[in-house]
Order: C-alpha cells, then structure tokens, then sequence
C-alpha cells in the first residue's frame, strides 16, 4: 500500500504521476459550484394578510365601541349564518305560503291537511306543523338543526320566532316567549 497524499489506493500501485479519478458527480459540482449567497425572502401572502389585519384592528379601534364592538358584530354575524344554515329552508317556504294566503284572503284561514296537499304552492315538504291562532295569527313549529323553532305570524307577517314548540300566545299585544324578528 501505498499513500499517495489525501488518497490511499488499495488496489495494485500505480505510478506516481497518476492519480485516482474522483467520482463524476464531484467533479461536476465542483465545476459548477458557485457560492451560495444568503437571501432573506419575504412571502407576499402572509404579508399582505398581516397588513390587512392591522388595518383592520386600525379601522375597528376608530369606529363607536371600538375594536370590541366590531369582535361582536363579526360573532353576531356568524350566528346568523348558523342559524340560516341550520333552518330547514321549508320552514321559510311554508312562512311565505301562509303570508301570502293571508295578503290575498285577508285572513289565516284553517286549511286541512288534503288542501295543502293538493295545493301546487304548498311545498314545502315535511316536518311543519301548523297551529291556527286566531283568524289574524297562527303558528309554525318546524325541527331544525339546532331543535324545535317556533315562529309567530300576524297579520301577514312574520312576528318573531322563539325556541321549542310553543303554542299560540294568550296576549298579541305582548306575545311571549316570541321575540320580535329583526
């Protein structure tokens, strides 16, 4: 054996002038290896969101309530959606219905069961129940995602709704437990 500077050949010795053949891949990297200069990148995205944010927190701290108010505007608006979502979109259909009946006929008159069956308007599926008040009031009650939802119709419009399957109010000047509709 014999070393022959950085490499030791194993195999049967060679002259001196010859030296072991380094491997193809480090000479080509060595060719064409160029310094790597250090570059901070910024990412435009994350950026631009974050810009966004602060001029947001900039614009809510400016309005009445501040920043605040604005988080339980946003919240209010989410639940809105959820509850859109959640509601049993034949429940808006049969509320138009029964409106319109009224706006045409000038009252809440009681319909049987085989009517609204073979009435063409009255699509909107299964899952309504129907509580006739007084010719001027009735009351839906429908299963939505979030439980039973009551809504209160007077006089061709749509009071306000409450939470589980409530009954006709004693008293349409203060109809509780329905709270009036936005």
């Amino acid at each position: 054996m014999q070393g022959d500077g950085y490499f030791l050949r194993l195999g049967p010795a060679t002259s001196v002038d010859e030296h072991p053949a380094a491997p193809a891949d480090a000479r080509a990297s060595k060719q064409h290896h160029r310094p790597r200069r250090s570059r901070t990148s910024v990412r435009p995205f994350p950026l631009i969101v974050l810009l966004l944010l602060l001029g947001a927190v900039g614009w809510a701290s400016q309005t009445p309530g501040g920043v605040s108010a604005r988080v339980e505007d946003g919240i209010d608006w989410v639940r809105d959606i959820v509850e859109d979502a959640a509601t049993d979109p034949g429940f808006k259909r049969a509320t138009d219905y029964f409106n319109r009946r009224y706006e045409n006929e000038g009252s809440y008159a009681v319909v049987n069961e085989s009517d609204l069956r073979d009435d063409p308007a009255a699509d909107w599926g299964v899952g309504i129940k129907v509580v006739w008040c007084t010719p001027n009031s009735m009351v839906l009650q429908s299963l939505t995602g979030g439980g039973t939802v009551s809504r209160l119709l007077v006089n061709g419009a749509t009071y306000g709704e409450a939470e589980g399957a409530q009954q006709c109010p004693v008293n349409l000047a203060d109809p509780r437990p329905f709270t009036p509709a936005d």
